[in-house]
């Protein structure tokens, strides 16, 4: 395991103490096209603030096995700062000595605008040049893939090929929260470029994500209440948890998959479907015959910004009451992981939970699947339905919140000993 000091383009700038230098000098803010500072955003371009973060590196490397300068996090299209920051005399007038005219006059997606994106990100790669002479440890960059390319970078470009061309740096972590064809980017150099997660604090969840990932090497934390060994405790215990539940769920599926999990009532997805977001809601079904249920499945997908940190999502079952499920006389009940419907890919994907001990079920009774209110944060669990009511003959889908008696969830009720198929 390396450890790898860290600084940030969009500062702070530490001071030999930990002190924030940047909020101690206003001057070194980057400024608007209207000469308005941009909290917390420093100009690379002014001297002095160039000199603090060489500083910096030079008193941090002989503690570290490297530094990662960090061009993060990568920003929703509208919460994005103003591309013209960065109008500070300098660049300027760097500006007017190559192209000429006033960048702060320029429209967005112009050749201008991109001339001065690509024009700061030069000075970002002299940056580099320096902290490479200033430290004496390998640097590398973390960059999400929407700054490596001026005509879509709209606010920062990382020149890559520059960096890697002059050997300023070890290595590139391309950072996402989804999954990176690193492909193209391999095809310019030989040396390394890794595939990062920047992961939240939490550390189940930050393991959830790394499990997730498809082609991550590098893991950038964001923990900031726990100490370094403790926060890896919990992760490697979160990771192991992880893996077991990944295990059973494969288990489940295959057992689904070879039919020694049968279906003994649901909806099969065919035709045309819609959707809804799970905010408590429920399926009635009915069995052919006595059998003893040990699994339920769901075809769902995920929704928000950060859906895998989701709390489980509950599935029971449970009696009718008068045309809807008696949640008050739980029968059985299961757990799905946001992560079983997020392991295959985009899009819906079944997750199944098992139903210990199996529980009996009488023929031609009405049951209902229940799956309780399970949004979070913004996020939430989203299933399938059939629109047109006659999916299901033996039952119908149920909203503690709307009218879903013409609808009918995607579904399935599995038992060991075989039944009635979909």
């Amino acid at each position: 395991m390396r450890c790898l000091a860290g600084i940030s383009l969009d500062g702070p700038i530490p001071g030999a103490d930990g002190a924030d230098l940047l909020a101690a000098n206003p001057a070194w803010l980057a400024v608007d096209a209207a000469g308005e500072s941009v909290v917390g955003r420093p100009c690379w371009a002014i001297p002095e603030a160039r000199r603090a973060l060489m500083a910096y590196a030079s008193d941090v490397a002989p503690h570290v096995d490297g530094i990662v300068v960090m061009s993060l996090p990568e920003l929703p299209a509208d919460e994005r700062p103003a591309w013209q920051a960065g109008f500070n005399a300098p660049v300027l007038e760097t500006y007017q000595e190559r192209y000429g005219g006033d960048p702060r006059q320029a429209e967005e997606g112009s050749l201008q605008h991109l001339l001065f994106v690509r024009l700061k990100g030069q000075m970002i790669t002299e940056l580099f040049r320096e902290l490479s002479a200033a430290a004496d440890v390998p640097l590398y960059v973390a960059t999400p893939p929407s700054d490596v390319r001026p005509e879509t970078a709209l606010w920062r470009h990382i020149d890559l090929h520059a960096l890697l061309a002059g050997d300023l740096v070890a290595g590139v972590i391309m950072v996402s929260e989804e999954p990176v064809d690193l492909r193209r980017y391999r095809l310019h150099t030989q040396r390394p470029i890794l595939a990062g997660l920047m992961v939240p604090g939490d550390a189940a969840a930050a393991a959830a994500a790394v499990m997730r990932s498809r082609d991550g090497g590098v893991l950038l934390v964001t923990a900031r209440e726990r100490t370094g060994a403790e926060w890896l405790q919990a992760f490697a215990q979160a990771a192991d948890a992880y893996r077991r539940g990944r295990r059973q769920r494969l288990r489940l599926a295959e057992a689904v998959e070879s039919g020694e999990l049968r279906v003994v009532a649901g909806v099969k997805p065919e035709g045309e479907l819609d959707q809804a977001t799970i905010h408590g809601v429920g399926q009635s079904f009915q069995v052919a015959r006595p059998v003893a249920v040990s699994a339920v499945g769901l075809l769902c997908t995920l929704r928000g910004a950060g859906p895998a940190a989701m709390p489980d999502l509950q599935v029971r079952i449970c009696p009718d009451a008068d045309g809807r499920p008696d949640t008050e006389r739980v029968l059985a009940e299961g757990r799905i992981p946001a992560a079983a419907f997020a392991e295959a890919g985009p899009g819906y994907q079944w997750g199944y939970a098992r139903i210990d001990p199996p529980l009996a079920l009488e023929a031609d009774t009405t049951y209902w699947l229940h799956a309780p209110e399970s949004t979070a944060g913004g996020n939430s669990y989203v299933w399938r339905v059939a629109p047109d009511g006659r999916a299901y003959p033996h039952g119908h889908a149920w909203s503690s919140r709307y009218d879903y008696e013409p609808y009918d969830w995607v579904f399935r009720v599995l038992a060991e000993d075989g039944g009635a198929g979909e």
